[in-house]
């Protein structure tokens, strides 16, 4: 079963991530110490493109959501708040 964002909310969608980050690609820092608005690429957190279309990947699987743009994901300089604000976006509402 896949995770909904959009039931999770932003900041614990941003925790969900930034766990994924440390867990997945070995990210030499603690979860806590990854900053909502530092760059997922270069400078930021410093993933390289394979690792981000792996991150993507991983993404899909875990919140069951395709992203369509791949080469807007890259150009667009994603952060962690800006990246879970799609997924918290773009999550099916449920309703119980």
């Amino acid at each position: 079963m896949s995770i909904n964002a959009r039931q999770l909310g932003l900041d614990a969608t941003v925790d969900e991530l930034r766990s994924l980050l440390v867990s997945r690609f070995r990210i030499a820092k603690s979860p806590d110490s990854i900053g909502a608005d530092e760059p997922l690429f270069e400078a930021g957190v410093g993933l390289s493109s394979l690792e981000g279309a792996e991150l993507l990947a991983e993404v899909e699987k875990r919140f069951g959501i395709e992203f369509k743009n791949i080469e807007r994901w890259f150009d667009d300089s994603p952060t962690l708040n800006g990246f879970a604000q799609y997924l918290v976006d773009h999550s099916r509402s449920e309703t119980l």
